[in-house]
C-alpha cells in the first residue's frame, strides 16, 4: 500500500513538475527553507499514529512548514484499526 502511494505521488510529481516531502518526525522552518530552496513546495505532515495516538509533532511541524515558506501543507493519519471508531481518531486531531 505505502510503495503504491509513494509511486502515485512521484507519477503526480513527474506530471506536473512538484516536489514534496512527507514528513513523520520533528521538522523545523529551517530545513523547510532549505527544501524550499532546493525547488520542494508542498509537505504532507503526519498527524495521527498508527498506534492510536495524535502525533504532537504534527501541528508543530505544519506551523513550521508554513513558516519555512512551504505552498502546501497537509496532514495525514495513520489510522489504528484495533481502536475503532475512526471518526473519533479523526475528530482528535488539533
Amino acid at each position: 500500500m505505502m510503495l503504491s502511494i509513494l509511486l502515485v505521488s512521484q507519477l503526480i510529481a513527474f506530471a506536473f513538475g512538484y516536489h514534496g516531502v512527507d514528513v513523520s518526525q520533528r521538522f523545523y522552518s529551517s530545513s523547510f527553507s532549505c527544501l524550499v530552496k532546493s525547488g520542494y513546495t508542498f509537505t504532507v505532515v503526519r498527524v495521527y499514529k498508527s498506534s492510536g495516538q495524535p502525533d504532537s509533532n504534527g501541528p508543530l511541524t505544519i506551523s513550521d512548514a508554513w513558516a519555512g515558506g512551504m505552498s502546501h501543507v497537509d496532514g495525514y493519519i495513520f489510522p489504528c484499526y484495533s481502536c475503532g471508531n475512526p471518526a473519533k481518531q479523526v475528530t482528535t486531531i488539533k
